[in-house]
């Protein structure tokens, strides 16, 4: 029977093979469970909640209980104080969800990495129980302007161009998964004609969410991290690049 374990650092990378140098495929944020396959040299293969493979370090997991979260952290990043001192500890991702067991003032108190440590109560909302619409991923899109591109990231510290799409999505209750190659599959396909905000847009090896007036906001290599940028070639400055090449557009609110 695979054994069930949690990621125990605030992010952990997912490697293509078990060793450092290995491509960086993808990452997993703070609490969220992994299917461990088999171990080798210090790694372990793991399978990810959306069903991602590849490896992990071992000494970056924990076999610790699951505890039923209430709160995702809805801000790029948030700090962790020190529950008896009050010192910084840590940061948390967008994204990660969190079991805040204690409320006190403008704070919150979570067990991270087997200490007390206290997050601000407005750096988190508690998990919707249904979708959200396009005001709030929007929000949430923006809000990660400026993030740096990593390639196979997916957290507030770095992200490539799907990644930041299943972040945000998916913390806004849309199951997407983690490559592009399979989001297109996600949702109705519409005509470039009829685009509008929150509709993603595919390209050979990319996508990018569309957010009206002829702009797109995406995680670009090109631009080196998460911006808004012009994707009409009608506009100063756009991506005809990536316009050009545009095979797919889907609609998945």
């Amino acid at each position: 029977m695979a054994k069930q374990m949690r990621v125990d650092r605030p992010v952990v990378d997912i490697r293509r093979g078990p060793n450092f140098k290995s491509e960086l495929l993808s990452q997993a944020l703070y609490s969220q469970g992994v299917t461990v396959l088999k171990a080798h040299s210090g790694y372990v293969r793991v399978k990810c909640a959306d069903g991602y493979v590849g490896w992990a370090r071992i000494d970056h997991l924990s076999a610790r209980k699951r505890e039923v979260p209430g709160h995702m952290v809805d801000v790029p990043s948030a700090a962790l104080l020190d529950g008896s001192t009050g010192k910084f500890v840590g940061r948390l991702s967008f994204g990660t969800y969190i079991n805040i067991v204690e409320k006190r003032e403008a704070f919150g108190r979570i067990s991270f990495l087997d200490r007390d440590a206290w997050i601000s109560k407005g750096c988190v909302r508690t998990i919707p129980k249904k979708r959200l619409g396009w005001k709030a991923i929007s929000t949430y899109l923006e809000n990660l302007i400026g993030t740096p591109y990593v390639w196979g990231g997916r957290s507030g510290f770095g992200l490539d161009c799907s990644g930041l799409v299943q972040l945000v999505f998916n913390s806004c209750g849309f199951s997407l998964k983690r490559d592009s190659v399979d989001q297109r599959k996600s949702g109705r396909t519409v005509s470039l004609r009829n685009i509008r905000p929150g509709d993603l847009t595919f390209s050979p090896g990319h996508v990018a969410v569309y957010f009206g007036k002829g702009k797109i906001l995406h995680a670009s290599a090109r631009a080196g991290g998460v911006y808004l940028e012009n994707l009409f070639p009608e506009l100063p400055d756009s991506r005809s690049d990536i316009y050009d090449k545009i095979e797919l557009v889907k609609r998945v609110i």
